[in-house]
């Protein structure tokens, strides 16, 4: 068996500074893993984001997962300590990386995006201070990469897709059904 962790080429790439909002060259070797959890908590239309103090950009909820930690306790904690809320994850929806530098530190994270439903706790619209400045349901049609930071974009993209189809698929469904009432009476006959 070799070894667990290998040290990483001395070689520059480029990773995305999450404060400075740019691509910035930076040295392999000097990368960690980072594991992130995230939630999608849907209300009708919306979803919840939240805003960190130094950006004007919303994300979605959630964060680093400590050592030690399992990936939904990490997911609930981020969420309640950001939002106020505590939730349940309901569904793994995706999983993606990103090379990115955070107030000088370098990493290759691997984010967790899961949908989640509210289980309690009290909203925090002015979010906690440290990790979110304001927190707030906003319409899934008004989310764009103007007002989504550049990591969450890639998922809320896809997630507004996987939307529209099943929304799509649940109003052909109720038409059909209204249609066709199922199953028809003559099946109904036959099976007394």
């Amino acid at each position: 068996m070799g070894e667990i962790f290998k040290i990483p080429p001395n070689k520059t790439i480029l990773a995305y500074d999450l404060m400075a909002k740019l691509m910035k060259r930076r040295n392999l070797k000097n990368f960690k893993f980072r594991i992130g959890a995230y939630g999608i908590l849907k209300d009708g239309n919306k979803i919840l984001v939240g805003r960190h103090p130094l950006s004007h950009k919303y994300a979605l909820p959630g964060g680093g997962i400590e050592i030690g930690e399992k990936i939904l306790e990490g997911l609930k904690r981020e969420f309640e300590e950001e939002t106020g809320l505590k939730v349940k994850a309901t569904k793994l929806l995706f999983v993606n990386e990103n090379m990115f530098t955070y107030k000088g530190e370098d990493a290759q994270g691997v984010f967790i995006y899961y949908e989640v439903k509210k289980t309690g706790g009290k909203l925090l619209k002015n979010g906690n201070g440290e990790d979110t400045a304001e927190v707030k349901f906003m319409d899934l049609a008004k989310l764009s990469e103007k007002n989504i930071q550049k990591t969450y974009w890639r998922v809320i993209k896809e997630y507004k897709k996987t939307s529209y189809v099943i929304g799509l698929l649940v109003k052909f469904c109720k038409l059909a059904s209204a249609a066709i009432p199922f199953p028809p009476r003559e099946w109904d006959l036959r099976f007394r």
